[in-house]
């Protein structure tokens, strides 16, 4: 399945492997849930965030490409 380029990266980069995280998990209360998500983000390594802020500059240049190809079509 491909998706449009302009979809926010977080989506891919954060909430699958938050999904992955969670998944199966009960909560009794929202105070749960959120003390859970806190523990998730303190222990995620700094290459995640790493990671994930330097594929937006692949993904900015695709949008970027596919815009002028948009433009150049439309000339």
């Amino acid at each position: 399945m491909t998706h449009s380029p302009d979809l926010a990266p977080s989506d891919f980069h954060l909430f699958g492997p938050l999904k992955r995280h969670v998944g199966g998990m009960a909560f009794e209360t929202e105070d749960d849930l959120i003390s859970e998500l806190r523990n998730w983000f303190d222990n995620l390594d700094v290459d995640f965030f790493r990671v994930g802020i330097n594929s937006l500059l692949s993904r900015w240049q695709k949008c970027i490409d596919l815009h002028l190809i948009c433009v150049l079509e439309r000339a």
